[in-house]
């Protein structure tokens, strides 16, 4: 009767799962997937885009036309399919929508683990064709994994709004008609509401081009503004010219005081410098750290099951032994350890054992005994298994003879692990410190510059 309520609870908490992860998060999708968290690893976290490619593949003697002006990592990745590619939709119209009366529609494009893209509302349209003058840029990968992009009309009421008719569209298929067609496409798309019927299909024409980005060097200040008067292009290289020619404007329109460009953008450089130091840092320990936590907690998991299938070999017992009988034997000898105590006393004590020592002879076993009992199992042994509980579900984890030698490697790093998790708080602590002094006296010292400005001022 439990299990019963427990599946049944599941069940709705997948089915509802947008209101539960938007009560839990405030949004309705978790925006990771397996896809942009191994683009994240291998941009270490956005801090190593190698957008320094762009100059080369910029340059007159780059003989490949299809990646000119391109990051080579970012296209790399778009390959493999865990980089998103960000595709321009225009001309977006939709027609036979499948409604009654004139109405105010919008369309909402959903891709993956993005927010959703709308479009501004055509009030009091007929249904027959809405045509809507935005320009939209999703970013969708060329992935199995990724999930189908959905098109989907909606009419605004009063209060709230209604899902009108939608498609899904492989992400494979956009890129394709990206690449194949001249011109746009046009998607049936289907009603909402299986109780309309009517005898003309819905679609909706789509213009789908590749989105080009501005080809400019990371931390680079490099702005295009397009005038809406003239059409006229103005770049701008420096953050001071810009600011000087668009001036800080308050909600209500008066002007609002800002710091001198000139003066504070060595502190606000600095800020963001050291913010991105001790995350890297502490992004370094946790990776590392994690890495070697994890493996050594399963290898040492794996090699006490190991050690204790050879102190009951010690005891004469046949194999396979019963539940109760193995417990007899691990409360005999000992053998019901904590393994995180035990990774301490390797770590910090360098060996000297907290646990009590064994009295029965036949619970000593060397390691060339565990070793010999992981690559030979006694007849009848089965090969050890970790079981991991996540809440009412129980996952089995296989160990591997291999383990053993692992664990006995894994020993004699954990000295060396402890000595690079304190290396690695005072490099933060150090970072941490140093660079706040460092910021403290280039604020001190644009206080005194500000202060000999306003006395000489007139």
């Amino acid at each position: 009767m439990v299990m019963a309520l427990i599946v049944v609870g599941l069940y709705f908490l997948y089915l509802y799962r947008d209101r539960v992860i938007t009560l839990l998060t405030g949004d309705d999708r978790l925006h990771f997937d397996l896809n942009s968290t191994l683009w994240q690893l291998i941009t270490c976290c956005g801090t190593c885009e190698c957008e320094w490619t762009r100059s080369l593949t910029s340059s007159s003697c780059w003989p490949f036309r299809s990646s000119k002006g391109k990051n080579l990592l970012r296209l790399l990745g778009q390959t493999l399919g865990v980089a998103q590619i960000p595709i321009e939709l225009t001309n977006i119209v939709v027609g036979d929508v499948p409604a009654t009366r004139a109405g105010d529609y919008y369309l909402t494009v959903e891709t993956s683990s993005n927010p959703p893209q709308i479009t501004a509302v055509v009030e009091n349209c007929e249904p027959k064709v809405v045509a809507f003058p935005d320009t939209l840029i999703i970013k969708v990968r060329s992935s199995p994994l990724e999930s189908n992009v959905r098109f989907c009309v909606k009419k605004m009421h009063s209060v709230g709004s209604e899902d009108i008719c939608d498609c899904y569209v492989s992400p494979k298929m956009l890129l394709y008609w990206m690449v194949n067609e001249d011109g746009a496409v046009r998607i049936r798309m289907e009603p909402c509401r299986k109780n309309y019927t009517f005898p003309l299909p819905a679609w909706i024409l789509l213009d789908i081009q590749e989105h080009s980005k501005p080809s400019r060097g990371l931390g680079a200040f490099d702005l295009t503004i397009q005038s809406s008067r003239t059409g006229e292009l103005i770049p701008y290289q420096s953050a001071a010219d810009f600011k000087q020619a668009y001036e800080l404007l308050d909600s209500s329109g008066f002007r609002s005081q800002e710091p001198d460009e000139a003066k504070l953008a060595n502190i606000d450089r600095f800020i963001r410098a050291k913010a991105v130091c001790v995350r890297q840092l502490f992004l370094i320990l946790l990776i590392v750290s994690g890495a070697f936590m994890s493996s050594h907690f399963y290898c040492g998991a794996c090699f006490q099951r190991y050690s204790e299938i050879a102190v009951i070999n010690n005891f004469g017992v046949l194999f396979p032994v019963l539940d109760h009988k193995a417990r007899f034997y691990r409360e005999r000898c000992n053998l019901d350890k904590n393994l995180f105590v035990d990774m301490i006393e390797k770590d910090v004590l360098a060996g000297q054992k907290l646990t009590h020592e064994k009295v029965d002879p036949n619970c000593t076993v060397t390691l060339q005994e565990i070793l010999h009992t992981c690559n030979d199992l006694p007849v009848g042994a089965q090969p050890p298994t970790l079981h991991l509980w996540l809440g009412f579900f129980e996952i089995p984890i296989p160990c591997f003879p291999i383990t053993c030698t692992w664990n006995d490697g894994l020993n004699h790093f954990s000295a060396l692990h402890f000595f690079f998790v304190l290396v690695m708080f005072a490099m933060i602590i150090v970072t941490w410190v140093g660079c706040g002094f460092l910021i403290a006296q280039m604020e001190g010292q644009a206080m005194d510059e500000s202060r000999v400005d306003s006395r000489h001022a007139p």
